[in-house]
Order: C-alpha cells, then sequence, then structure tokens
C-alpha cells in the first residue's frame, strides 16, 4: 500500500493532470487556427497487439481497431503517467 501512496498515486495524479493541462494548449491552439495531433492513431498503433499484426504500410488504411479513439486516449494519458512516474523517479533518485 506505501508503494501506491507515495509513489503510483502522485505520479499518476500528476501525470493526468499534465496531460489535460496539455491538451487544454491543444484545443487553444486549434480554437486560434493550428493544426493538432490526432491521438486516436494510437488506437490502430496498439490494439492489433492482441489480434496478430504488428505493422502497416499505411497507418492511415489500416483496418480499424473496435474503440481506437478510446484506446488512443487511454494510451495518451497512460503514457503522461508513465512519464510522470519516471521523472519522480529520478527526482528521487538525486537526493
Amino acid at each position: 500500500m506505501t508503494l501506491w501512496i507515495d509513489t503510483l498515486a502522485p505520479a499518476a495524479a500528476i501525470g493526468l493532470g499534465a496531460t489535460a493541462v496539455m491538451d487544454l494548449w491543444q484545443l487553444l491552439l486549434q480554437g486560434a487556427g493550428h493544426s493538432h495531433p490526432q491521438l486516436c492513431a494510437a488506437g490502430p498503433l496498439g490494439g492489433p497487439y492482441a489480434a496478430g499484426p504488428t505493422a502497416h504500410a499505411s497507418i492511415a488504411r489500416a483496418t480499424p481497431v473496435p474503440m481506437e479513439r478510446a484506446l488512443g486516449w487511454a494510451a495518451h494519458y497512460a503514457t503522461g503517467s508513465v512519464f510522470a512516474a519516471a521523472l519522480e523517479d529520478w527526482f528521487k533518485a538525486q537526493d
């Protein structure tokens, strides 16, 4: 339980919060006419691992994966949490 309270919970909160701030910034930029990344592309990249094929000639022509948009957003926020955990671990190692 200590690992969760001391390390994982703060890293998850910081990672989710930082990723949400980044997404809000992207919305502001999009409103100003700038392009934004297509995060749902992570769905076809990661989704097929469960089904078998792991390479695509063109991700734009990949077979759709069920719930790929939700999978892409989940991967986006999970990546932010993993980066926050790695950064927290690095800072703890500096003490």
